[in-house]
């Protein structure tokens, strides 16, 4: 994984930093557990750590805690500023178990998937368009389920599929570096027990591993990125929803997340910059 050149662009950030926090107490503490990506770098680990200041970190915890290309949750603690390289040496007061990771996988039909579950709610948490964070995507998703079910996520992207709908019904194939990802969810131990009681799990533990997307021809990218142009590809997200109507009868509906402009708070996507693709 190349990260040099973010590294340097985290290098600014620590000097932000240490500004902002004065001379006198330089501690930056991070109680709220944080999405992380692994990764290794000279000889080491170090950890991307998503947030509103995106920064790299490295402990003696991650050697024995979890290997490169993990997920993590972190919380963690620091009164050092960033080393030359831009990475924070810290206390790592808290970390889980490496999250199961989905990859994404490129089909021509959507495949038949059994006990398939569908969720009240779905939306994307955390993301960086380039490899800050490996190409990791962080979801939440709500689900009614009995006892000791568990959900694992499928990503896909269809060849034959990548078509939305305006509002009149009318079919309207993507443009040109755009893409739809269907998104479908699985009970991998459904609890067959038909007097069960289902209730509502919330899941903000999701995770997809996307680094596929940049595998040459893996997109339908138009352009190829140069040294002075980086390409975006914007995404929306295809899931069925689960709701109820008025007499408590389910009804499941095709919703679509996202938006193709990329300057909204809603837009997805990942960004091409050259010799990464």
């Amino acid at each position: 994984m190349r990260i040099t050149k973010l590294l340097f662009s985290i290098v600014t950030l620590g000097v932000i930093l240490s500004s902002c926090l004065g001379s006198d107490d330089n501690t930056i503490e991070v109680k709220t557990p944080t999405f992380a990506y692994i990764q290794s770098y000279n000889n080491s680990l170090i950890a991307a750590v998503a947030g509103i200041n995106n920064m790299y970190i490295t402990s003696k915890t991650l050697s024995y805690s979890a290997s490169h290309d993990d997920c993590v949750f972190v919380t963690f603690k620091t009164q050092h500023g960033a080393t030359s390289n831009g990475i924070y040496g810290v206390e790592i007061t808290s970390i889980t178990e490496p999250l199961l990771q989905e990859p994404i996988v490129k089909v021509s039909e959507m495949p038949v998937l059994e006990n398939q579950v569908y969720p009240t709610s779905f939306s994307v948490k955390t993301f960086h368009p380039q490899i800050f964070l490996g190409d990791r995507w962080l979801f939440n998703a709500t689900f009614n389920l009995k006892d000791e079910e568990i959900v694992e996520p499928r990503f896909f992207y269809n060849t034959d599929n990548q078509i939305e709908y305006d509002y009149e019904g009318n079919p309207r194939p993507v443009d040109k570096n755009q893409g739809i990802i269907d998104v479908r969810f699985v009970i991998v131990n459904p609890n067959e027990n038909e007097e069960t009681t289902k209730k509502t799990v919330i899941r903000n533990d999701i995770v997809g591993d996307f680094s596929n997307l940049r595998v040459d021809k893996f997109l339908p990218l138009d352009e190829k990125p140069t040294s002075s142009v980086s390409v975006n590809f914007p995404l929306k997200f295809r899931y069925t929803k689960l709701s109820f109507d008025s007499r408590g009868d389910e009804i499941l509906q095709t919703e679509i997340i996202g938006s193709w402009n990329t300057s909204t708070s809603t837009s997805y996507g990942i960004t091409f910059v050259a010799n990464e693709y």
